[in-house]
């Protein structure tokens, strides 16, 4: 991590907040109905198209000005979100949400070794034990998620593949998003990501009508809630802190999740829930305490010339 990953007490409210509302994604999806891709692209329909409206009054001159490097990393950062939200949303109709939150949760090892191995950023004993703390708290979340289920292999497939493509977002925002606004990287990561998802729905065949008023409601609270009071945070946040502690930081949503499921669902915690949930927290605590500090990289990227 980088050495700017200390918070002030106003980023810290921020970033639990985000935290917060990311975690009402599986809440969400629960209650849907439609398939995993229709209730993806909806979601990333309709956060777009909140957002580009503003981003077009507030930051005209800056997305006429953005070169072919810019765009073509926001497509890619696309095509990752794409991709981690189709087979993440998927993974939740075809395995356990246990073994689909262990697996999608196992990102910041994936943005860890690609960190070291292109960015060769040097992550400290503590960061580094923290980060297997709280990994191995969400084993204990998830119920010991290990134990194989035959019949949901191919939704724990899904559940990792989602985990690489969320490696990958985080990864292209650490590298982008020094370049170029909060707004104009998500209208533009989002756009991508939405026409995408929503290209697959019209290949496959898949309709968008007719669902049930409240599957359309839901895609409405999908974009607003988690998207963009949840994702865009995140985004932005992907300018001040290391890839690295953001993707930690998404961690705190399966404890999230699990909370409000107790609540809404009346879903009894695994027996291991609330020492899992410690767990994380502590090893958070010491990723965040450690400070870790990169080499080289750890400095904000030049916009290459055009």
């Amino acid at each position: 991590m980088t050495g700017s990953d200390r918070f002030s007490a106003r980023a810290a409210a921020v970033l639990a907040a985000a935290v917060v509302t990311v975690s009402f994604s599986a809440i969400f999806v629960r209650l849907a109905t439609a398939p995993a891709l229709i209730i993806a692209a909806g979601r990333l329909i309709i956060a777009t198209l909140i957002i580009l409206p503003p981003t077009i009054i507030l930051k005209k001159g800056e997305l006429r000005r953005l070169g072919r490097v810019e765009i073509l990393l926001a497509f890619i950062g696309g095509l990752f979100l794409a991709g981690h939200f189709y087979y993440w949303i998927a993974s939740l109709q075809m395995t356990t949400v246990a073994h689909s939150v262990l697996f999608v949760s196992t990102h910041p090892l994936f943005v860890l070794i690609a960190s070291r191995l292109f960015f060769g950023e040097k992550i400290s004993p503590a960061a580094f034990f923290g980060s297997l703390a709280a990994l191995a708290g969400i084993v204990m979340i998830s119920g010991g998620g290990f134990r194989l289920a035959y019949g949901g292999l191919p939704g724990d497939f899904m559940a990792l593949t989602g985990a690489v493509m969320m490696a990958g977002y985080l990864l292209v925002g650490r590298v982008l998003r020094p370049m170029i606004s909060t707004l104009s990287y998500t209208v533009i990561v989002y756009g991508t990501a939405a026409l995408m998802l929503t290209a697959g729905a019209l290949l496959g065949g898949i309709p968008f009508y007719p669902y049930p008023c409240t599957d359309y409601l839901l895609f409405a609270a999908l974009a607003v809630i988690p998207t963009i009071f949840g994702h865009s945070i995140f985004n932005w946040a992907l300018n001040r802190y290391s890839a690295t502690l953001v993707s930690l930081l998404f961690l705190g949503e399966p404890i999230g999740a699990a909370i409000l499921a107790w609540l809404i669902f009346r879903e009894q915690p695994e027996p291991f829930f609330f020492p899992g949930a410690a767990l994380v927290l502590a090893g958070l605590a010491v990723v965040i305490m450690g400070r870790a500090r990169c080499t080289g990289p750890g400095k904000k990227p030049t916009v290459p010339p055009r």
